[in-house]
């Protein structure tokens, strides 16, 4: 049961605006939604503007709304489900009955507010919480006013429309609006948060009324999804509520690693350690500084402009020299350009101004499928052929081979997917490859466009997910000797962190997002074919690179790993010239981000309509054909062959278990194994010392910072690139693979089957898999790696003494 709730009304106290607005108090009143009655909302029977904003769960479900005008508000607590909870035990009979809404009082709302005949209603970020509106409560709202759509289309962060607003003439108090918006989550035993809901829903009221307004939201056109078909609508509201509730997972703090100095003008200058949680611009820092004594206090402050792994913190604390045990940053991450460019798209629809739903292709074969996708409808003039390409007239047909450059040889289901990518028929314009590990995906992708620019094509864009996956294309592409390719990189990534891994590949190919402004169109005159990753599509100056080389056929790589809504903003932008899509992945492994929170999110793999249409490659190259049979039987059904001429047989044992009694423990919210981290260290300088290439990957990120920083302090033992997370390295592979489990009590990763999958499956020669044998075969034989070490029996044991003493 919810905590109950103080429904007596009460004076919030308005703290943003100063000056003669100090003193306005708002009467505030919390309404159950099983208490909603017609005279609830008798107090809104008026013109004058309304505002509203929401309260979200930890989840992002909306469970309560305020509702203000100028001297009342009322929060509505919406009826919510408890979470659900997995129990096998309970009878389908005897399970809890989802709770009753109050559908008359929901009909209330919407009819003497939400949709009320005269006034308008302004919030927030209006297009997600109208969403929210539909998908939690099947309610629609009209007349509603996206409060930024009247400023920046960038930073949409509400102090910078309050303060465009309100000007120079009243004063403001920027930190409690700061702090009263940064986070939504509502609960309902916490005064405070009724307290801000209040306030962020009076002060959207109070903006239309205030200097010029009302002339300024004049110009913004309203949301109404009254008018909206529910097919229309339940396709928007499902993207916007996927990223309301992605957004939702983000941490809401930070701890960093980090190392301090400081600089001439004696400011502390934070230099991040780790690419994962480094250090943004603009962030709110809560600092530790050690005191003379021994003990510790706590500061404030901002990251100032982060270059690289650097930035200089400031403060209003003197730091000079002292020592700064912890850094920790406050809130979650602004969302990302991408992000921001998904999120513009969808008020762009439901405000009328983008036609996307009704003049994309895309959007209508994808989402809004006729006759259940069984043949998906695209423009008649698509198919019209171009004199100056090579046509390729059934999917059979092979193209002819480039005149130049390594040919890569393919297998048969390789040639038949790149003949796929190649076909013009309507039935193959949305192309779907299952590669599994080591099947050669980047073969295909680069065999394609050897022959697709000797067809006469343009328009190439390769994109994935990940800026490695981008990488790895770009150095296939060199290695067959093509090389007429611009490979965008963001900045952000590339300086100070990852010059590294860009070194096999032609500085001429590689332009850095901070070069883009400058960038001359001249220095892309010829080229057919770009590389980036599916974000930097969303970059504000990739009109640059577009307006010379259109995107006409795009290639997705990983697309297994990116929720089908990050493709709105490509399809909406770039609808006009854009004519295959092409998605390459696996959905055996790795799924999109927060797809195990949100089960409901889909890659264009889960969506039921185009998947029974991909394509299978079907022989790996990458492993001992002795680990690859044990994956295919385990993940793949038996389909993935093995290449027959692999240089490891069955002779040499290719997967070893290297029993270590250690036990995990809770490290922040990931886990450690410091025995097991001691295995590896061991094995690492055996396999250094026996000049073998190795990587060591962990599926825990405690583990992982564990073994990195005893490396580093490891003389003598190489420590760069050599330890990643499980979720970082796929795509990746190596000779040899040395992996720590860390857990020794329960299964916790190993029963991710897809996670698993991707950790098995990276070696090229061997790998070495350090757990407790008694955990192996007690508690984690049902699990993949369980099953492996049964199968490759106790001769493929050994011992920390083996390893000690090189017997492997």
């Amino acid at each position: 049961m919810p905590p109950a709730t103080d429904t007596r009304p009460r004076n919030v106290m308005q703290t943003f605006i100063a000056g003669d607005y100090s003193l306005v108090k708002i009467s505030t009143t919390i309404v159950q939604e099983s208490d909603i009655n017609s005279d609830t909302f008798l107090v809104f029977d008026h013109a004058r503007p309304i505002g509203i904003s929401p309260g979200y769960s930890a989840t992002g479900k909306l469970v309560a709304l305020a509702i203000a005008d100028d001297k009342t508000c009322r929060i509505i607590e919406f009826v919510v489900s408890s979470p659900a909870r997995h129990d096998t035990s309970r009878s389908r009979s005897n399970a809890r009955a989802p709770p009753r809404r109050n559908t008359a009082g929901l009909q209330l709302l919407q009819d003497q507010v939400l949709c009320r005949s005269v006034g308008d209603i302004f919030a927030f970020d209006m297009a997600p919480l109208s969403m929210s509106l539909y998908c939690d409560s099947a309610l629609r709202i009209i007349n509603a006013i996206d409060i930024q759509s009247g400023f920046s289309a960038v930073d949409r962060k509400p102090l910078l429309a309050i303060k465009e607003v309100i000007g120079n003439n009243v004063p403001i108090m920027e930190k409690n609006i700061v702090e009263t918006f940064r986070n939504p989550v509502y609960k309902r035993d916490e005064r405070n948060h009724s307290n801000d809901l209040a306030m962020r829903a009076w002060v959207s009221q109070f903006l239309p009324g205030i200097s010029n307004g009302a002339e300024i939201f004049e110009k913004v056109k309203k949301i109404d999804t009254l008018k909206l078909p529910a097919q229309m609508l339940d396709m928007i509201a499902k993207i916007a509520n996927d990223s309301l509730r992605l957004d939702q997972l983000k941490p809401t703090q930070t701890k960093h690693e980090f190392t301090k100095t400081t600089d001439a003008a004696g400011q502390a200058v934070i230099r991040s350690v780790n690419y994962k949680n480094k250090l943004r611009s603009g962030q709110n820092i809560r600092a530790t500084i050690q005191g003379t004594g021994a003990g510790e206090y706590a500061i404030r402050g901002e990251m100032a402009i982060v270059e690289g792994k650097s930035g200089v913190l400031t403060t209003n604390h003197l730091l000079g020299n002292k020592t700064m045990p912890t850094i920790i940053s406050i809130g979650r991450d602004d969302p990302t350009t991408a992000e921001a460019q998904r999120a513009a798209t969808v008020c762009c629809i439901l405000q009328g101004t983008d036609k996307l739903l009704s003049d994309s292709p895309w959007i209508k074969n994808i989402w809004l499928p006729g006759d259940g996708g069984e043949s998906l409808i695209w423009p008649e003039d698509w198919s019209l052929p171009s004199p100056t390409v090579f046509q390729v007239t059934t999917r059979h047909q092979s193209p002819p081979p480039p005149p130049s450059g390594l040919v890569l040889q393919l297998n048969a289901s390789q040639q038949q997917a790149v003949n796929t990518m190649f076909s013009p028929l309507d039935s193959d314009r949305i192309t779907i490859i299952q590669g599994p590990p080591g099947t050669g995906k980047t073969s295909v992708i680069a065999s394609f466009v050897q022959l697709a620019i000797q067809a006469g094509f343009d328009g190439l864009w390769l994109v994935a997910q990940s800026n490695v996956a981008v990488k790895n294309i770009a150095e296939k592409l060199a290695k067959v000797g093509f090389l007429n390719w611009k490979l965008l990189v963001s900045n952000d990534f590339h300086y100070e962190w990852h010059e590294h891994i860009y070194t096999k590949l032609s500085e001429d190919n590689v332009i850095r997002s901070d070069r883009f402004m400058k960038l001359s169109p001249h220095a892309l005159k010829g080229c057919k074919v770009m590389l980036c990753t599916l974000s930097m599509l969303s970059n504000r100056f990739i009109g640059k690179f577009t307006s010379q080389n259109p995107i006409k056929t795009l290639i997705v790589d990983e697309a297994s790993q990116i929720e089908i809504g990050n493709y709105v903003t490509v399809f909406s932008h770039h609808h006009t010239k854009l004519r295959k899509a092409c998605f390459i992945g696996d959905d055996k492994q790795l799924p999109p981000f927060g797809q195990e929170d949100l089960q409901d999110l889909q890659s264009i793999f889960e969506v039921p309509h185009l998947r029974h249409h991909a394509l299978f490659l079907d022989t790996q190259y990458r492993m001992p054909p002795q680990i690859g049979e044990k994956i295919s039987a385990a993940v793949y059904d038996g389909n993935l062959k093995s290449f027959d001429g692999h240089p490891i047989t069955d002779e040499i044992i290719a997967c070893r278990f290297i029993d270590v009694a250690g036990h995990e423990k809770v490290d922040g919210v990931s886990f450690s194994n410091t025995l097991e981290c001691d295995a590896v260290l061991k094995l690492a300088q055996q396999l250094q010392d026996q000049q073998k290439e190795y990587q060591i990957i962990t599926p825990y990120e405690g583990q992982r910072g564990l073994i990195e920083t005893r490396m580093k302090n490891t003389p003598g033992l190489s420590w760069e690139n050599k330890c990643f997370n499980v979720d970082s390295f796929q795509g990746n592979e190596q000779d040899y693979i040395v992996i720590s489990l860390v857990r020794s009590r329960e299964c916790g990763f190993l029963t991710n089957l897809r996670r698993t999958n991707v950790m098995l499956t990276r070696c090229k020669k061997g790998m070495f898999i350090i757990s407790s044998r008694k955990f192996i075969t007690g508690v984690g034989a049902p699990t993949l790696v369980g099953t492996l070490a049964e199968q490759v029996g106790s001769e493929a044991w050994l011992d920390i003494k083996d390893v000690e003493e090189g017997k492997f």
